[in-house]
Order: C-alpha cells, then sequence, then structure tokens
C-alpha cells in the first residue's frame, strides 16, 4: 500500500499536534482557554491527563479533579474530558464538553452530593439532604440549566420551616423540552404521598406545581403545616405551589 506526499504530510502534522498536545503543560492551557465558570487551583499533569486539587465548575465546588483529554472532540469545536471529582460530601464522574463562551455540558453523568453543595446552582433557600444523579445529559449555559434528560434521588430531604427532621425521598426523572425543562417528581418514602411537576424556563423561571397529602408517619408539626396549604380534596390530597427564578 501507498500513500501520497500530501496524505503522509497531513498524518505527520496530526501526529506532531497529537504529541504536542500530549506533553502541554495543564497549568498553562488553562491560563490561556479556561472560561470563566471554570476555576481550578493546585492544576498538575498536561492537558492530555492531569488533575486539579480543588476548584469551582459552574457555581458546584470540587475536589481531586482528575481527567482525561477526548481529541476528537475537537472536531466539534468543543474541548471534552472524561472526569471524576468529589464535590463536597459526595462524588462525580462524567464526560465533560466546554467551549471558549463558557457553556458546559455533561454527558454521561453519575454521582451524588449534598443539596447545600448546589446552594449557588440551584438557589432554593431552606434545602438540603442528599442527592444522587444519573443523567445522560445535563447543559448549563450563562450558568442556568438549559438540558437535562436524566433521573435524580433525593434522600433525607430537608425543608428549613417545615420540619425540624427530614420529611422523606423523593425521585424526580426529567427531560428537555423546546419549552425548557420538565420533570416529573414523587415521593418514594417518608412523611407525604406526593406527585408534582417542575418546569424550568431558558430564563430560569421555574414552577413546581403538584398535589400532597399526609401519611401515617406525619408528624403534627407537619400536619399544621400543611393546613396552610388550604382545604384538601376529597381524597386529602391539597395542592401546593413554588416558584421563582433560578439566577
Amino acid at each position: 500500500m501507498t500513500y501520497s506526499p500530501k496524505r503522509l504530510i497531513v498524518v505527520g502534522v496530526a501526529t506532531l499536534l497529537l504529541g504536542l498536545l500530549a506533553t502541554f503543560p495543564a497549568r498553562i492551557a488553562y491560563h490561556w482557554f479556561a472560561p470563566a465558570t471554570l476555576q481550578l487551583a493546585g492544576i498538575d499533569g498536561t492537558v492530555w491527563r492531569g488533575s486539579a486539587t480543588e476548584g469551582q465548575a459552574a457555581g458546584l465546588y470540587i475536589r481531586n479533579l482528575y481527567w482525561t483529554f477526548k481529541p476528537l472532540s475537537l472536531l466539534t469545536g468543543k474541548l471534552a474530558f472524561n472526569t471524576r471529582m468529589d464535590p463536597a460530601g459526595g462524588f462525580m464522574q462524567t464526560d465533560l464538553f466546554t467551549g471558549m463562551n463558557g457553556d458546559i455540558l455533561f454527558e454521561n453523568l453519575e454521582g451524588a452530593v449534598s443539596i447545600g453543595a448546589l446552594r449557588d446552582l440551584i438557589q432554593i433557600p431552606g434545602l438540603d439532604g442528599r442527592i444522587s444523579l444519573q443523567f445522560s445529559a445535563l447543559e448549563i449555559i450563562d450558568n442556568l440549566p438549559a438540558t437535562a434528560n436524566g433521573v435524580a434521588e433525593i434522600t433525607n430531604l430537608f425543608v428549613a420551616g417545615l420540619s425540624s427532621a427530614p420529611i422523606g425521598d423523593f425521585r424526580a426523572e426529567f427531560s428537555s423540552t423546546s419549552d425548557g425543562i420538565l420533570a416529573s417528581i414523587e415521593d418514594t418514602a417518608g412523611m407525604f404521598d406526593l406527585a408534582g411537576t417542575l418546569r424550568v424556563s431558558p430564563d430560569g423561571v421555574y414552577s413546581l406545581i403538584g398535589l400532597i397529602a399526609p401519611t401515617t408517619t406525619t408528624t403534627p408539626q407537619v400536619i399544621e403545616q400543611l393546613r396552610f396549604l388550604g382545604s384538601p380534596n376529597a381524597r386529602g390530597q391539597r395542592e401546593f405551589r413554588l416558584e421563582g427564578e433560578l439566577r
């Protein structure tokens, strides 16, 4: 088999570029190319394979970040890395894509983290607990969620002002629509029978609407709080509504 000189030149240049990339210091590349939404410290290694001791990505504090570069992502005009990191009190592994505009796309995202660690991203006050994530895609544009396809499970959810103890466990299935992000939410254990729908518009406006009813485990304090939602229907359910804006 013979190769034309032109093809040999292309292969040679590509090999040279990959060789330079494999040895290019990650610290220098970070200062040259990293978007403002990605802030790292303690950077070591190369662009191809490296680590950082801590940092912030789209408002999420992380530690012990490790990455491996995915060179084929250059064909899409983005940088992509297979990553493993430790947010506060948890872990996360994902394929991370980022462009020069600072937008971030997580694919094949799996992890668990305290809700408190997500306050800068969620910005719904008074929530705590632990959330487990399994997403095929989660995209952050201008620091707002733009795409979300996957499942989130919350355990030991605490809502300030509602109860002095965790109120239960919940599951949310997310999908992306032309109008933003839609999620169906239900309880899996705890003080309530709950079913609701969360909508997040592209401009960050969200609404959580659903029905809630006490169970045999609901404390008198919480039952008293539920009365503020109005009169129950024939099945003992009350409508709840939470609206706001992610910033």
